[in-house]
């Protein structure tokens, strides 16, 4: 594998690509193109920078290294900041019409079937008083997201009965209501319609084309409406989707294929990409990066002639992100038994995934007392990724690196093909901003 970049101080997150006259030093959210400078100088430029004669240049190397030191201390900030729920994402109901072949909610590791039931709804109203409490005298806005464990749509009084009542509530302690769905579309006409009218945002899980579909995620019920339809029903009634699309070693060479399909049959306009996670054997491995990379950026470049945007949010480049864990997002996940989760993927029993709990004796929602302690451990940075230019904003691979496992689970070593595909993403979109 060929060296992508190399970071280039001890202090501060500064990193160099390329060199001579393609040279791009690049720091978290900002990068700079510079020639004229040796690289084995550049050590001694970035300490004193006054000495460049170059005006422009001087300027540059100035802004980068404020820039750096911005992100040193933003993301101190933000490892030290307190927990402030301000997003509730609620499992709905573990069934799904879907079998779909990569399906993390099926088993878990410890290969037990995850949690069934629905949260009582005296612990709903619970805990989204206690959100929007705390939100009154902050940042008077909410994010409700029914998301994880099975299909929200599944449930569907049970769903459309706790929207209700939270909005209620919302309205109640005056905090506005961002309302999110993530759904596999196997809707009908009327749920569709209900959800374009009520949903601020309708997030649609689809992998492709029909056959990718079929093959991959069942047919789900007969009766459901094909996804095309269902994006033009949401369309015309008002409602904003997006698009959640699943690769996998078997539909990756396909990836451009699916994009224009999601844009010219159902109108997408934004899609997201995930590599499938925990397929074991038959996942991706190390050497697929580079074919997944150049399969993205032909399906962004054929996006971007349609106005349509394709995102990786595995490395959201413009923001300082720890991994996809809740408790750095700030989110409460309220899942069967009355308990918080800080995790998507393992809403096992064990402790370093409870954030908190209803008590049904005292009738109230109990956060963590050492829940800053988990928040602390979740912007953790791994050894390994150190000197990575992906210090500052990357998912680290999860669930495939956890940094609340602490037994059997860990994986020694962080995704290699999740690290390599991470690493060209951040590298070609730092080349691209780069100020000249």
């Amino acid at each position: 594998m060929h060296e992508l970049f190399i970071r280039i101080d001890e202090q501060l997150p500064i990193f160099r690509i390329g060199h001579g006259e393609n040279m791009v030093l690049y720091t978290p959210g900002y990068s700079i193109r510079i020639k004229g400078i040796p690289c084995e100088n550049l050590k001694s430029v970035l300490r004193n920078p006054a000495e460049i004669k170059d005006v422009n240049l001087r300027s540059l190397i100035i802004n980068l290294l404020a820039q750096a030191r911005d992100s040193v201390n933003k993301w101190e900030s933000q490892k030290g900041s307190p927990f402030t729920p301000e997003c509730l994402i609620i499992h709905v109901g573990c069934e799904c019409n879907f079998k779909c072949t990569y399906c993390y909610a099926s088993i878990d590791k410890t290969g037990n079937r995850n949690m069934r039931g629905f949260p009582d709804p005296i612990a709903i109203k619970k805990v989204a008083g206690y959100i929007t409490e705390q939100l009154k005298s902050d940042s008077p806005k909410m994010v409700l997201a029914f998301h994880g464990a099975g299909e929200p749509s599944y449930n569907w009084d049970r769903l459309t009965n706790t929207l209700q009542t939270i909005k209620k509530i919302s309205e109640l302690n005056d905090v506005k209501l961002f309302k999110y769905i993530a759904t596999n579309g196997c809707l009908d006409e009327k749920q569709t319609r209900w959800l374009a009218e009520n949903m601020d945002l309708i997030g649609l899980s689809c992998d492709g084309p029909p056959d990718i579909q079929f093959t991959q995620r069942g047919s789900g019920r007969n009766n459901h409406l094909p996804v095309e339809k269902i994006c033009r029903i949401i369309l015309s009634t008002g409602g904003r989707f997006d698009f959640r699309v699943t690769v996998t070693p078997e539909t990756v060479e396909r990836l451009p294929e699916i994009a224009e399909y999601l844009i010219e049959e159902c109108r997408a306009g934004n899609i997201r990409v995930e590599p499938v996670y925990l397929a074991g054997d038959k996942g991706f491995r190390e050497e697929d990066a580079e074919i997944f990379f150049n399969k993205f950026i032909t399906a962004r470049d054929l996006a971007q002639k349609h106005k349509t945007g394709i995102s990786y949010p595995g490395v959201r480049i413009h923001e300082l992100h720890s991994t996809y864990c809740d408790v750095s997002r700030n989110v409460i996940r309220l899942t069967a038994d009355g308990k918080t989760r800080n995790c998507f993927c393992f809403i096992s029993d064990r402790e370093g995934f409870i954030t908190g709990k209803y008590n049904y004796s005292k009738s109230k929602f109990i956060l963590k007392a050492d829940i800053k302690e988990l928040k602390n451990k979740a912007f953790t940075i791994p050894d390994d990724c150190y000197n990575c230019i992906n210090i500052y904003h990357c998912s680290r691979g999860c669930p495939d690196f956890c940094l609340f496992e602490n037994d059997y689970y860990l994986y020694p070593k962080l995704n290699s093909f999740r690290c390599r595909l991470h690493q060209l993403i951040a590298v070609d979109y730092a080349v691209a901003m780069a100020v000249t």
